[in-house]
C-alpha cells in the first residue's frame, strides 16, 4: 500500500485491507457490481495505445469519440479501440484468486442473483470474458458493457442493476481499479471499493484515493469477504 493511503487520516487498516471509519460497518453488503478489465482480469488492454492511434490524449476516450460529429471519422476511432480491444483479447488472465472469490460466493446469499459486471469495454469484449469463465458464467446475473448508455461512469446502469435486484444502492458495493469505476459508484449512492494488486499500483490509484475517497481500498479480491462478512 502506497504511503498516500498509509497515511490518509480517515483510512484505518484491519486484516490487510483498507476501510474509511465512517463507512466500515455502516450498511450490508447485498449485492456486488463489478468492473472487468483490471480488477476480474489482469490490466492487459493497451489503453495509452488507444490515446496514441486515436490522438486523444486527454479528457474521457469515450466521451471524445461519441462528441465527433463526422459518422465516418467516428466509426474510425471506434474502429481503432475495437482492434486494441481484440488484441488483448488472447492474453486475458483472471486476476488471483478469482476463482477462489466465485467459489466463495457459491456458498453465500450473493449468489442469489445478486452480482453484476459493467464494464467499458465492447459487447464481443465481455463476451470473451463469459466464454472464459465457463461454467461458472451464471456466477454473475447482469453484464453490461459500453452498448448500455449512458455508459460509466454515468450512474445509470448501476441503479438499473439496482431495480434489477431490488436491492438499495446503498448496500451495493462497486468494485473496481480506476477513477471511473469509484465515481460510477459513488454517483448512484453505492459503496465503493477500489481494488488493484501492489504490483499494479500506480499514481493514479493515489490520486483515486485522495480525490474520490473509495470506502475500502484491497489488493486481493478475497478481501472482499472480510467486506461482506463485517458486522
Amino acid at each position: 500500500m502506497r504511503r498516500s493511503v498509509n497515511l490518509y487520516d480517515k483510512v484505518t487498516v484491519k486484516n490487510g485491507f483498507y476501510f474509511r471509519s465512517t463507512s466500515y460497518q455502516k450498511n450490508k453488503v447485498k449485492a456486488m457490481v463489478f468492473d472487468l478489465d483490471g480488477t476480474l482480469t489482469l490490466p492487459v488492454i493497451d489503453f495509452n495505445k488507444m490515446r496514441t492511434e486515436t490522438a486523444i490524449l486527454e479528457g474521457d476516450l469515450l466521451d471524445k469519440i461519441y462528441a465527433v460529429q463526422d459518422k465516418n471519422e467516428r466509426d474510425r476511432l471506434f474502429s481503432i479501440i475495437h482492434d486494441i480491444e481484440e488484441e488483448a483479447r488472447d492474453r486475458v488472465a483472471y486476476q488471483p484468486n478469482l476463482e477462489s472469490l466465485i467459489n466463495y460466493f457459491r456458498s453465500t446469499e450473493l449468489y442469489n442473483k445478486k452480482l453484476a459486471i459493467v464494464t467499458r469495454n465492447s459487447a464481443a469484449g465481455l463476451d470473451h470474458f463469459k466464454k472464459k469463465l465457463g461454467k461458472d458464467t451464471d456466477c454473475f446475473n447482469i453484464y453490461i458493457s459500453r452498448d448500455f448508455l449512458p455508459y460509466k461512469p454515468h450512474p445509470g446502469s448501476l441503479l438499473h442493476i439496482s431495480k434489477e435486484f431490488d436491492t438499495p444502492t446503498k448496500n451495493i458495493l462497486m468494485v473496481g481499479d480506476s477513477h471511473h469505476d469509484i465515481a460510477y459508484g459513488k454517483a448512484a449512492g453505492a459503496q465503493t471499493c477500489l481494488f488493484t494488486t501492489e504490483e499494479h499500483w500506480t499514481e493514479t490509484h493515489d490520486k483515486c484515493v485522495e480525490e474520490d475517497q473509495p470506502d475500502y481500498v484491497i489488493h486481493d479480491l478475497m478481501n472482499l469477504k472480510d467486506i461482506v462478512q463485517q458486522e
